[in-house]
């Protein structure tokens, strides 16, 4: 089995979707600063217990996760190294395994901010994609459940149960120091598991490439929906910009 199906799919070329709140003058942001999102001390006392605001709380919190896969799979794919191989399918999988529980937590975002523009345009047409419904009860279901958030032993049998007779590759690495070796079987036997039911090698390639694609458009989907809700929500809810102090390094 190979990965090299993944070099189509995972071509993340876009710009990051970040909405700034409101412009801030230039002027005013100092290179020590950062642009900071406040409340007045007023409007906290009820804010932080409105339902709204907590259920925005919840989806930052998936946001700020999800972000961590974003270096990886904006990497040039010219970069086909052991570490790199790792890290682009680590990055893919996670992010498939966290947005089936973002999206299932986001759920109850309409609740709330069904009548703002940015949710319509973002989770609104997101929950309506058919094939994006059947996505989450199928693939990103069992991604969640049995390979990532949970390393299921049966489940990485039957993939490693599809691999062909012969010479089979285990592990990559340039000098098998830590932090340097790809243990390429493992994730094999993960798209073993998902996939290792395909009829031909060239019917296996086109589903492993085709999830790749779903899972791919989806996560800059969510990106964007995300980064741009939650600017507007919290400019509704009596939000505003000012400088903040980047924090110090700590001492040495």
């Amino acid at each position: 089995m190979s990965l090299e199906c993944t070099r189509v799919a995972l071509q993340l070329r876009e710009s990051h979707p970040y909405l700034p709140i409101m412009t801030l003058p230039d002027a005013a942001v100092s290179p020590i600063q950062d642009r900071g999102v406040y409340v007045s001390a007023e409007r906290w006392q009820t804010l932080r217990s409105d339902p709204a605001f907590i259920e925005l709380v919840r989806l930052a919190r998936a946001t700020n996760q999800l972000t961590l896969a974003w270096p990886p799979l904006l990497a040039t794919l010219d970069d086909q190294s052991p570490k790199a191989r790792r890290e682009r399918f680590a990055a893919f999988f996670y992010a498939v395994a966290l947005m089936h529980e973002a999206l299932h937590m986001a759920q109850s975002l309409g609740k709330y901010f069904r009548d703002l523009p940015q949710y319509k345009a973002g989770f609104g047409g997101i929950f309506a994609d058919q094939e994006i419904g059947l996505l989450r009860t199928t693939i990103m279901d069992r991604i969640r459940n049995r390979l990532v958030f949970h390393f299921d032993r049966d489940s990485l049998a039957e993939g490693l149960s599809h691999f062909p007779q012969g010479e089979t590759l285990i592990a990559t690495a340039p000098d098998f120091q830590q932090g340097e070796i790809y243990f390429d079987l493992a994730d094999d036997a993960l798209l073993g598991y998902l996939f290792g039911d395909a009829s031909t090698e060239t019917e296996y390639v086109a589903r492993v490439a085709r999830v790749m694609e779903q899972g791919t458009h989806l996560f800059q989907r969510f990106m964007r929906a995300a980064h741009s809700l939650i600017p507007a929500a919290l400019k509704q809810m009596g939000c505003y910009l000012k400088p903040v102090d980047r924090p110090a390094p700590p001492p040495e």
